[in-house]
């Protein structure tokens, strides 16, 4: 599970710390350029966080790959989301769009790392008392 834990830290990292430095990213733009470079933070921080636990350079680089695409279409449909249902900045709408969010970002998380523990490359990450 420790490749679960660094995932949501670095998540909470990037989501909430790095974030604030990019501004207003248009995230509601299929291709807006900020956007992306929030987006394209996630998938290198998931690059880093997959070799810190030894998994194979090429491996890493397809999580955080996936890491990158599914965080765009997550931050992108909840922007279109907030938009259909009217939630305007810091209503209880939008809170729980956010919370979505939040589930959702997790969920991937989890499904990635349930997927890498079934791949040979992910049998290291097992602890001795479960193989």
């Amino acid at each position: 599970m420790t490749l679960f834990g660094l995932l949501l830290i670095k998540h909470f990292i990037v989501d909430l710390g790095l974030q604030q430095y990019i501004g207003y990213s248009d995230k509601h733009r299929y291709f807006s350029g900020k956007a992306h470079f929030h987006y394209a933070q996630h998938g290198f921080a998931t690059i880093l966080v997959c070799l810190l636990v030894w998994l194979p350079p090429e491996i890493a680089f397809l999580i955080g790959f996936i890491d990158y695409i599914v965080h765009w279409h997550i931050d992108y449909t909840k922007h279109h989301l907030n938009s259909a249902i009217g939630a305007v900045g810091h209503s209880r709408k939008w809170w729980w769009t956010n919370v979505l969010d939040q589930c959702l970002h997790t969920a991937t998380y989890w499904i990635i790392v349930m997927t890498v523990l079934q791949w040979p490359v992910g049998f290291h990450l097992i602890p001795k008392m479960y193989a």
